[in-house]
């Protein structure tokens, strides 16, 4: 500024000195163009730029920097406006400013780029002033001094916070300041990842805030080790609340900074280590589980180093189930020799199989073989490999005991084999298709065939269409399960094709943990069958009896217990109850209500509604005919149903009130066909009122007074399948 004052000075000296001239005072100009000389050669060694503008904004003069600084000659720079040379985007604001120093205003420094040689630009720092002659303004001198440089090092600067930035929010370590007063001052947006939290949440927090309460001891010393002094950094592993409220573990580096100009703080950097942890846990998991496996599985197991080039081996380690089998105590043996401690080891062959595995590297399976040295003696099966650290280890198994149950297994199969040559049921073998595998003797003599014949065929051979779905899925259970849940009943066909009922029972046969084949035993029952077709006939004929008996006593509801007794078979059925279960619900059907013998026929047939005695000598029929019954043996529980018939789930019926359960499904499915066939049916004392009001009826006491299951059925069977009443 004051170089450019003396330049002011000097040109204003010069105008006075030509206005002299002009007023006709000759002067000796000599010494003033000396100093000028003098002056502009100053200008030229010195370190800014200096230029002249003239009114119209052309260069008049720029000193020996801005030449060599530009790369533009003197003589082209004197040729140019300024506008010529500075960038577009700062030449307003020049020209403003150039202006303003035209109107003799004086005018803050500021900041030009402008081009030169080699399409390259400078930004200068501009202080220009007025140039006078004779008083008045007719250019401009200025100076600029180079920002290039300082605005390169601004911009690497800003550059290298701008990438230190992003390596920090882009970095999977979170990064923060905290102040000695511990709080957070700043978080990178890596917390997020690390924490789940938004780096604004954290400021203002103090680390107590975040920190398991397990930890809270250690981290408190870190803090005031990290606060004792500047330049302290301190490192810490501990776990972190996650905004979803679980433990994160993080690794923490501290260093105290806030002595640091432009920091002033403690930067801390987080990193979460989390999955090492849990690897860590987990390795230490592994080595204990692996320990514990050592000590207590049932296998022996026992490691060994070895001796030179492999010439003897030495215990490291053996665990408890070898000490039991070797009657040794491991304190005894951890060091000792194993030539020395178990000198049978050369004749067993063992000892071979340790030296090719510590010098090959392959593990090896070494069969039962019998060890004995005088002290022990048994049957030992060895795996034998090598650890990475040179170690030989051998699982061994005292097998001594497996080879004394091979014998007994091989004997007890000739037991075996004389029991099934030699019994009087059926048994016989076939594998998983169906296909003979074996058959003994009796039941080749039942069927007629001879043990080739029979080993050429496939079961379901011998089995008519009917029952071959029944065959397939009792194969499949058999597969399944492991063995047949219920005994069947089928027809096998002889050789000339007479068929014979049996009953069968299977299970599964297993080799090496695999399913091989299926063993049947099957056991003749077609003359038991033909005996029980025979009492079932007689039952029936009994049954039946009764059933016209009550009938003649009440000849308004003839044919009633028949069509009750096809409605609840025909419900059963639809159940999926057995055929037992349906045989008896049919039979105590038939003669549901026995019981009426009891009541007088004017009651039975009674034209209009019954007295409230009449109707209580009604109610007495199903134990009037539970007392008829109840000492007459049938295959099931006829007797009981009868009784039953009139109670109600809801315990409204009679003669007991039973509820829900209490009361026999059997029972329940009658008491339900009664209904429904009592109401579609004439009476006495009035006439039908249809099916569809007996399915009506039913249906609104579904779960109350009548089992759900059994009148889903019974809705089924009229409205899906068109069920129609015997006679209808």
């Amino acid at each position: 500024k004051d170089l450019i004052n003396e330049l002011a000075a000097l040109r204003r000296r010069v105008s006075d000195l030509e206005g002299e001239k002009l007023r006709g005072k000759p002067k000796d100009f000599s010494l003033e163009i000396k100093r000028e000389d003098d002056r502009d050669l100053l200008i030229d060694h010195i370190s800014d730029g200096v230029f002249r503008l003239n009114r119209d904004g052309y260069f008049t003069f720029v000193n020996k920097v801005i030449v060599d600084r530009s790369g533009i000659s003197s003589e082209t720079f004197c040729a140019l406006h300024f506008l010529d040379i500075v960038m577009p985007e700062d030449q307003r604001e020049a020209k403003d400013k150039f202006e303003k120093v035209f109107a003799g205003e004086t005018v803050a420094p500021f900041d030009v780029t402008y081009r030169v040689a080699g399409d390259h630009t400078i930004t200068v720092k501009v202080n220009s002033s007025a140039i006078y002659e004779g008083g008045k303004i007719v250019g401009l001198q200025a100076i600029s001094r180079d920002l290039t440089e300082r605005k390169l090092a601004a911009e690497a600067i800003s550059e290298n916070e701008e990438r230190f930035r992003k390596m920090i929010q882009n970095s999977t370590d979170a990064v923060s300041l905290f102040s000695p007063e511990g709080t957070f001052l700043y978080m990178s947006e890596a917390i997020g990842r690390i924490l789940g939290y938004h780096p604004e949440e954290m400021v203002g927090q103090t680390w107590e805030s975040f920190v398991h309460p397990d930890d809270f001891s250690l981290i408190a010393n870190k803090v005031a080790d990290l606060l004792e002094q500047a330049g302290n950094i301190e490192t810490a592993e501990c776990r972190a609340r996650h905004r979803d409220g679980s433990w994160r573990w993080v690794d923490i580096v501290g260093s105290n900074q806030v002595d640091k100009p432009g920091i002033g703080a403690i930067i801390l950097n987080f990193r979460d280590i989390t999955e090492r942890k849990l690897a860590e846990e987990a390795i230490a998991a592994g080595e204990h589980r692996f320990q514990e496996l050592f000590e207590n599985m049932s296998s022996c197991m026992a490691v060994y180093a070895a001796v030179g080039d492999c010439g003897d081996f030495i215990f490291r380690d053996f665990n408890k189930s070898a000490e039991k089998a070797e009657q040794i105590d491991r304190n005894d043996l951890i060091g000792k020799s194993l030539l020395e401690t178990f000198p049978g080891v050369r004749e067993m062959g063992l000892f071979d199989v340790f030296q090719r595995v510590w010098r090959t590297g392959k593990p090896e399976q070494y069969p039962a073989t019998l060890y004995k040295d005088g002290r022990i003696e048994g049957w030992k099966e060895n795996y034998v490999y090598k650890l990475p650290s040179g170690e030989i280890v051998a699982i061994y198994d005292d097998v001594t005991e497996h080879r004394q149950a091979e014998i007994a297994a091989k004997e007890s199969e000739e037991r075996f084999r004389s029991l099934f040559d030699r019994s009087l049921e059926c048994i016989y073998s076939h594998d998983l298709e169906g296909n003979f595998l074996d058959a003994n003797q009796s039941t080749l003599d039942l069927l007629g065939y001879d043990r080739e014949d029979i080993l050429s065929l496939n079961f379901a051979s011998l089995l008519p269409p009917e029952q071959l779905p029944q065959a397939m899925r009792q194969l499949e259970e058999i597969v399944r399960g492991g063995f047949q849940k219920e005994i069947k009943e089928y027809k096998i066909r002889r050789k000339d094709g007479k068929y014979l009922d049996f009953e069968t029972r299977a299970s599964l046969v297993y080799h090496d943990g695999n399913p091989q084949a299926i063993l049947g035993i099957a056991s003749d029952i077609t003359e038991r069958k033909q005996s029980v077709d025979r009492l079932r006939k007689a039952i029936g004929a009994t049954v039946q009896a009764m059933a016209v008996v009550v009938e003649t006593r009440d000849p308004y509801t003839a044919g009633h217990q028949r069509r009750v007794a096809d409605l609840a078979r025909s419900i059963a059925s639809v159940m999926g109850l057995s055929a037992s279960q349906i045989d008896g619900i049919r039979t105590a059907a038939s003669i549901h209500d026995i019981g009426k013998i009891s009541i007088p026929a004017e009651i039975l047939s009674k034209p209009s509604k019954l007295s409230d005695t009449e109707f209580s000598l009604i109610k007495l029929h199903p134990q009037s005919g539970y007392d008829i019954l109840k000492d007459i043996e049938f295959p099931w529980p006829v007797a009981r149903i009868v009784l039953e018939h009139h109670e109600r789930i809801d315990g409204l019926g009679y003669p007991n009130g039973l509820r829900g359960e209490e009361i026999l499904l059997e029972s329940r499915i009658i008491s339900l066909a009664d209904v429904v066939e009592a109401i579609a049916s004439h009476r006495p004392y009035r006439p039908s009122l249809g099916i569809d009001l007996a399915l009506e009826e039913i249906a609104n006491n579904r779960g109350t007074q009548f089992d759900p299951g059994a009148v889903d059925a019974c809705l089924r069977l009229f409205n899906e399948k068109g069920y129609k009443f015997l006679g209808d």
